[in-house]
């Protein structure tokens, strides 16, 4: 089928959605402003911003007894190896690389703070990747918390450690 505008098999398909909507005939015009509608609503989409403050002890006592046996996490966690404070902002991103979520965190001078995929999430199951922006100079490390086992995961730094990349996040 063609996609030039004016052929007929665009305009079948699209008077054809239009009917389905319940829209009539709309014709090429209308189809133009359907699918503008349609991207400015998914542009408008707004994003919801968890912040997190979770010390190094809170992680060490994830990391001694997980509190639930049938769930799956992933800590992602940041030290900061500088003398002054750091700034994160992760977005999490599903298996289609839509965002669904996202974490901010502080981290203090020489210190040390996590996120966990399921904060990204809001509680949601998912399985997908995280990427961060940072403001400051943070070294990241992710740990799959588990029923009975922990595992390191792979996270990439970028454009001199301004962006932080987890390929490889789930929570369920």
């Amino acid at each position: 089928m063609s996609t030039d505008r004016n052929s007929i098999g665009y305009l079948m398909v699209w008077s054809a959605l239009c009917a389905f909507l319940g829209l009539g005939a709309c014709g090429v015009a209308g189809a133009q402003g359907l699918a503008a509608t349609t991207v400015e609503v998914a542009r408008a989409a707004p994003v919801l911003v968890t912040e997190v403050d979770r010390s190094p002890d809170e992680l060490s006592d994830r990391l001694r007894t997980h509190p639930d046996r049938d769930v799956v996490d992933t800590a992602l966690v940041f030290t900061n190896y500088s003398g002054r404070v750091a700034y994160i902002k992760c977005r999490a991103l599903d298996g289609g690389g839509h965002t669904i979520g996202a974490v901010r965190l502080r981290v203090p001078a020489h210190g040390v703070r996590f996120a966990l995929a399921s904060d990204a999430s809001h509680g949601r199951d998912f399985v997908g990747s995280v990427r961060c922006a940072v403001y400051g100079h943070v070294v990241p490390s992710a740990i799959v918390l588990g029923p009975g086992a922990l595992t390191d995961v792979k996270a990439i730094k970028r454009n001199r450690g301004t962006q932080i990349r987890f390929p490889l996040v789930a929570t369920y």
